[in-house]
């Protein structure tokens, strides 16, 4: 089975679809490093795995969340009192995101 090529033109595509800009050599360098991947992957899919058990991680699966326990609080004077800027009773923050 033969990896599909990855060129300049295609790493333009993906890069335009990911709202990057890449410059020509850009995509040149990273289609040869994409080229490789691809045809590594491909390289892999031939090996008889059909014996080998399925990898299920390498760590012990843990919760990803724990239970809500209500700890101590900061009162919200001091709260307000160590923010960098206040207004109207509330702790103001800098724009980060135009709406």
């Amino acid at each position: 089975m033969n990896s599909p090529h990855v060129d300049a033109e295609v790493c333009t595509q993906l890069a335009a679809l990911a709202r990057l800009c890449l410059r020509d050599e850009e995509a040149v360098a990273l289609a040869h490093d994409l080229d490789r991947i691809v045809a590594y992957v491909a390289l892999l899919e031939r090996v008889d795995v059909t014996r080998v058990s399925p990898f299920v991680g390498a760590v012990e699966k843990v919760p990803l969340r724990d239970d809500d326990v209500l700890g101590p609080m900061l009162a919200r004077e001091d709260a307000l009192r160590a923010a960098p800027a206040v207004r109207d009773g509330h702790v103001e923050v800098p724009k980060f995101k135009d709406a």
